[in-house]
């Protein structure tokens, strides 16, 4: 998947964003309808690699389309509504999905998938897609310059990295949980929590991001990176449903809204015309750390145990605080009180 995003980023303005999402939408329901012809595991694993790399584009090419009609000034609200969509999917996906599969089988939960496919595909037809408008010369050497920069947007990178910390720490929940809840005998009230996070996701991404835009960066990343950090506390130290149900609703608020309100502020530093490499940089930091996590956790269970790495996990998001701190939080400050100079200065 990462590896789709890079050419994506560099490409889905090159070749036309209207051509790129309509085509690789059409690609992503094919082989999602091509799970019914999968008799072994040489050919689930070629369908799986090949449906990796179409979601790879239909991610960044929805996310470029949705950023690019949200007027400027209100990048952080419609950021916040517009992932609203995932937070949908994540909580309706996996309960039909089970549903389906324990009463039907998994032919049904493929053919939901696909119909579910096919009516993105006809909504993505009514939609009106613009594609932007690249000057000839500059658009020859976009198609032939290979450079790191032509896949990886550097305005949004620095910021980018804290999602590598931010996968990694999201797999601690999103991996683990099931077998964590079982061991402290909380085992029924697993699904609960990721619909109590899903509630949480939904009320506060629009929240966060209408103060994104109203009071600045700082204080709502601040904010969140905090609530993430207070998550795994309370996750380490779970003895009842209701410690359960907190931690699931800060780490909501945490891990949530430093995706939705994080891709806001990268897209605000990059040139418009680079909208698509700016958030294919931003979702390839976090695929990375999504991919590591796994391994890095599994490694760490066997001597510490759960409560060891949801401390651990803590520690990690703490230091993500730091990281912000660097790569943009001073940038930020340091720019308020710069104009802040230059008002005094002119009323002067």
């Amino acid at each position: 998947m990462p590896i789709s995003r890079l050419f994506a980023g560099k490409f889905f303005d090159v070749i036309g964003r209207r051509k790129v999402t309509r085509v690789s939408l059409f690609c992503f329901l094919i082989l999602t309808a091509a799970y019914f012809l999968t008799n072994n595991i040489a050919t689930l694993l070629i369908i799986r690699l090949l449906h990796g790399l179409a979601f790879g584009v239909v991610n960044t090419a929805m996310n470029t389309n949705g950023m690019s009609m949200i007027p400027a000034g209100r990048q952080g609200e419609g950021t916040g509504f517009f992932s609203l969509g995932s937070v949908f999917a994540t909580a309706i996906g996996p309960f039909m999905g089970l549903f389906l599969m324990h009463n039907y089988g998994y032919n049904a939960v493929i053919l939901f998938c696909t119909i579910s496919c096919a009516v993105s595909l006809i909504l993505t037809l009514l939609v009106k897609i613009k594609n932007i408008d690249i000057p000839t010369e500059v658009l020859e050497k976009m198609k032939k310059s290979f450079k790191f920069r032509d896949f990886i947007e550097m305005h949004a990178l620095p910021l980018s990295t804290i999602m590598i910390i931010a996968g990694i720490c999201y797999n601690g929940y999103g991996t683990f949980l099931n077998s964590y809840t079982s061991e402290i005998n909380l085992s029924t009230y697993a699904s609960l929590f990721f619909l109590v996070y899903a509630i949480a996701l939904g009320i506060s991404r629009p929240m966060s991001g209408r103060l994104l835009d109203r009071k600045g960066d700082n204080i709502v990343m601040y904010c969140v990176l905090v609530s993430f950090v207070i998550g795994f506390i309370l996750l380490a130290n779970v003895h009842s449903a209701t410690t359960l149900f907190l931690a699931a609703i800060f780490l909501a608020v945490g891990f949530g809204t430093i995706v939705s309100c994080g891709c806001a502020i990268v897209v605000r530093l990059c040139p418009r015309q680079k909208m698509s490499m700016a958030i294919s940089t931003f979702y390839i930091c976090l695929d990375g750390g999504t991919a590591i996590g796994p391994y890095f956790l599994g490694l760490l269970i066997p001597f510490i145990g759960y409560h060891g790495m949801y401390l651990v996990l803590a520690g990690i998001a703490a230091l993500s605080i730091v990281q912000y701190y660097f790569v943009h939080g001073r940038k930020v400050k340091y720019q308020k009180r710069k104009t802040a100079q230059a008002e005094t200065n002119d009323i002067n």
